[in-house]
This record gives C-alpha cells, structure tokens and sequence, in this order.
C-alpha cells in the first residue's frame, strides 16, 4: 500500500542527482527528516520553489499531482519536493532551502480529530481572493468550496518565504475528492510557478505523451471509492513501472474533448457506478465513449464495471452486459471464489484452479437485453461461491466474474470483484491494461 513514506517510483530516478546537488544547502536536515528531491530543473539561474507534499497515509493525491507538474517544463529555475509528515518537518525543510516559494499540500486522516477542518487555501504574496475564486472554480459540481485560511496559517514559523500557499484538506466522507485534490496541488502550483515567470506550460497537461509506456488515466472523481480503491490501483500498476504510467483524471478533465488523447486506457475502480454517471455528465461520459470507440482501452473494478454495462439509463453501453438479480445488488463484501477460463488465463495469467479474492458487491452480470450493436463478451472468469449476506442466496455461483469485449475499436475488461485489493492477484491488473491498450502481452 502506498503512504506519504513510500514515494511513487517516479521519483527514483531523481535521488541521486538530488543529493549531490543539494547536500552543501541541507546540512541542517536531521536524518528523521526527508531530503527534497529534484522535480524539475532548467539548468538555468533562476529561484527555487518547495512543492510540500503532506498527504495522509493511503492518499497519493499529493504523489499523482507532482507526477503531473514533473511533465511540465521551466523556463528558468527548479522545484523541489519533498513528503512531509507534519509541520516541523515543513520547518526544517523550508528553513534548509529557503526557496523563494513554498506549496504545500496537507491531507490530514477523516478522524474525529479532524472532523471539524474545512478545505482551506492560505496564501502569502499572491492575490488570495483570485486564487480561491480559480481554484474552486476547478472544483467538481457540489463540493464545497476553499474557505479562507489566515496566511498566520501557513507552519506558523517566520521561516516562511515571502510567497507560500498551503491547501489543507481533510481525508473523509463528503470531503473534496481525491482527484479534486490532486486537481488544487497542480494548479495552485502552477500558479506559484507563472507569478515567478517560471512557466507558460499549460496546467492541464497531466501526462507526458512521448516514450513506449502505456499511459493509464485513472478516473478520481466523484463515485470513486477514496481509500483504499484509488491507492490499489496506482499501487498495481507501480509493479509494471517500466512498461506503465499513469495519474489521475477527474470529472473536470474528462469534459474537456481532447483530454484523454495522450492516453492509451481509462480506469474505473470501485465506488458508485450511478455516481460516477452523475459526476461525469453528459459530456464526460461522451468523451469516453468516443475515446474507447476511437481505440481506446477501458478497465474497471465493481462499480466502473457497472457503469460499462447496457442495462441501466446512466450505464455507458460499452459492453453487452446488463446486471442479472439488479435489486439484490447489495449481496455483501467479502473473499468468494473464482476460476479462469482458458481466455481469462491468456489475458489475466495463468492463475489454475479456484482463488480467492475480494468482492463488494461487483455486479453480476449476464448478456444485455439490448446490445446496442455491441458485440458480445468473452468470459475470462466465473463465480463459484456466494456472496449472499442478506439477499436471497444461489445465484452468484456460475456467473460471470470478469469479462472482456470491445467497443468500436477499442478494447474493454470488467471485473466484478477487486483483484487490485487481493494481494495474490494484483498481477491481473497490469496485464488487463496492457491487453486493453491493445500491447503484446507477456507469455
């Protein structure tokens, strides 16, 4: 699992011209504290910036936006980043720097203890008002806004530059998404970046479309299960580094027509399917439709299988799949088990006999009652157990557990259960992206 500890794979690349360059100035650090590592650089004189990143564990809101803004580029200067994990850490590591900026992110666990914190912006040097009107102009439709923070707000320490942002959020229900987070980091960013001139990179660039690697588009919006659905996904693909990139899309950016051109699959995990129906709109479920039509790959989890299926008016049509016993959809969560069929082994891997795996009331599907053209499905995997808590019980067993079909010319894989959260078979999830982005798969 992924924590503000354990960097993305991304960043591995970086350490060890980071430490070189930046040993002389950060002799202050103590060893409990992380040393920043390079996120961009221009090899050009200009100031430094300090992105902060402080997400909760389990959160890579922070991890993905910095993905993002590494695909910029700088006309003069560099960024820094660094996890933190409180504020005297940020302290220390602003006071060893001392950038001529500072963004800090800071998601804090949806305890008690936090119940009461609002989603806040705190800014010195920049006009505050302007970017809390851009910023939660950017949010999805009924999340509440950014309320103003004190700048006293940001660490609370003279140590400060003279320009600072801090975004402070909550990691709980009701709370903006995780892809809403990872959305306020990159532009708050950005804007720290034009108002030093460092940047005329456009802010919606989320992926660097050069190179071989599969780029992978994971849908964070609303409908999307937080914790842990949006970490195991990232988390999956992190095994397939070499082959793989990916981040985060929410709601906003798939309205936008172009913006799923750089990639190769969109995913959908686990949550709500009607949800996320809601949360994309007409022109976010057009667009990935026409993505996928146009070549496109899609993979999904549970709910995201849901809202592939033909039976519901929210669903997408991608595949010739309705749900069978629609009104016991709340069968219950727990390990059931399943077998590959012989297509299923070819795309997923050779996993022989039953396994086990997590399932949370996935769909159980069976073919559309209106196709919609699409052609049928291929089974890659059936049920053999129930999942049968409080509903009616016998029907799960023997019906499909994940599909495979395609839509245009595109490709799409649904599972019903998450084999992403099921540590044994997390291996299927980066040959399902492979196989629907239409690459050779491994033997």
């Amino acid at each position: 699992m992924l924590t503000n500890r354990m960097p993305l794979r991304f960043y591995a690349s970086l350490l060890v011209a980071a430490v070189a360059l930046l040993a002389p100035s950060l002799a202050s650090l103590t060893a409990a504290t992380p040393t920043p590592t390079i996120l961009l650089d221009s090899q050009q004189p200009g100031p430094t910036v300090l992105a902060l990143n402080g997400s909760a564990a389990d959160d890579v809101s922070g991890a993905i936006a910095l993905r993002q803004v590494a695909t910029w580029t700088l006309s003069r200067g560099r960024i820094l980043t660094a996890n933190i994990e409180d504020e005297a850490a940020a302290n220390r590591i602003i006071q060893a720097v001392a950038p001529a900026a500072v963004v800090i992110l800071r998601v804090e666990n949806g305890g008690s203890a936090t119940a009461s914190l609002a989603p806040s912006l705190a800014v010195r040097g920049l006009d505050s008002e302007s970017l809390r009107s851009q910023l939660n102009g950017l949010l999805d439709s009924g999340t509440a806004p950014l309320e103003a923070a004190a700048a006293a707000t940001l660490a609370r320490q003279n140590t400060l530059p003279s320009v600072a942002v801090e975004l402070a959020f909550t990691a709980r229900r009701g709370a903006p998404s995780p892809g809403e987070r990872t959305r306020l980091f990159r532009h708050a960013t950005h804007a720290v970046l034009v108002s030093a001139g460092l940047t005329t990179s456009d802010p919606w660039r989320l992926i660097n479309p050069a190179g071989s690697r599969i780029k992978v588009a994971i849908y964070a919006g609303g409908g999307s299960s937080t914790t842990p659905g949006l970490a195991a996904y990232p988390a999956c693909l992190d095994r397939a580094a070499q082959t793989i990139d990916y981040t985060y899309v929410g709601p906003i950016e798939l309205a936008r027509p172009h913006a799923l051109d750089p990639f190769d699959v969109v995913v959908f995990c686990g949550g709500s399917g009607s949800g996320q129906a809601k949360s994309l709109g007409e022109a976010g479920a057009a667009n990935v439709k026409a993505f996928v039509e146009r070549g496109g790959g899609y993979v999904s989890s549970c709910a995201g299988s849901y809202l592939a299926t033909s039976g519901y008016s929210w669903s997408l049509g991608l595949v010739a799949a309705d749900t069978v016993d629609s009104a016991h959809w709340a069968r219950g969560t727990g390990p059931v088990d399943i077998e590959l069929t012989a297509e299923g082994k070819t795309i997923l891997g050779d996993y022989q006999g039953l396994q086990s795996v997590r399932y949370a009331n996935g769909p159980l599907l069976g073919p559309a009652k209106n196709p919609r053209g699409v052609a049928p499905y291929t089974v890659l995997a059936h049920f053999r157990s129930d999942m049968a808590k409080k509903v009616p019980g016998g029907v799960m067993p023997n019906t499909p557990a994940m599909i495979a079909g395609t839509f245009g010319q595109g490709r799409v894989l649904c599972f019903s259960p998450h084999p992403e959260y099921t540590e044994s078979l997390q291996g299927m999830i980066a040959r399902a992206v492979t196989w629907a982005a239409q690459r050779p798969l491994a033997p």
